[in-house]
């Protein structure tokens, strides 16, 4: 904290920017990496509709609560 309140205002100035610089990076790597899964889970929605079809056009259709 010491060394903190030492800072000039250059100093400071400097430090916030090199947060924000850094933070920026961190957010872009988050955000493709985002972006990448949200793809995949698009790419993925077909096989999805395909299994749920199968599943449901088996004719095997059997209730959990039988009398």
């Amino acid at each position: 904290m010491d060394e903190f309140s030492k800072q000039t205002k250059e100093e400071y100035s400097k430090d916030l920017l090199c947060q924000a610089w850094r933070n920026s990076q961190i957010l872009t790597l988050k955000f493709d990496c985002l972006k990448q899964a949200f793809i995949f889970m698009a790419l993925a929605i077909p096989a999805w509709i395909v299994t749920l079809f199968l599943f449901a056009s088996t004719g095997s259709h059997t209730s959990l609560f039988k009398p």
